[in-house]
């Protein structure tokens, strides 16, 4: 079992880091959203881009309660992965 959670976090580590070196230039908006962002207060600007993030991270956020709330075994690896990170942290810390 544990064998199958450490290939599971290599394979979210994985996509995570196709993720983010496949990452584009960030005004990859939609054609209705720059269009409302184009004559807008810079204000506004940030404000869109901050809900536009926020909205291509909901899916990732509910399937990871779903997964906690459903997989004992899930909570149970997170539970020992954030413990064994602050213990670590702990010992480097000054």
């Amino acid at each position: 079992m544990k064998r199958l959670h450490r290939r599971a976090s290599f394979v979210v580590f994985l996509f995570l880091a196709m993720f983010a070196l496949s990452a584009g230039d960030a005004a990859a908006q939609c054609a209705m959203c720059r269009d409302a962002v184009a004559s807008s207060s810079p204000r506004t600007i940030l404000a869109m881009n901050v809900a536009i993030v926020a909205l291509a991270f909901a899916p990732y956020a509910v399937f990871l309660l779903a997964a906690w709330r459903l997989s004992p075994s899930f909570r149970a690896f997170v539970k020992g992965r954030f413990t064994r990170v602050s213990s670590a942290l702990r010992n480097v810390a000054p």
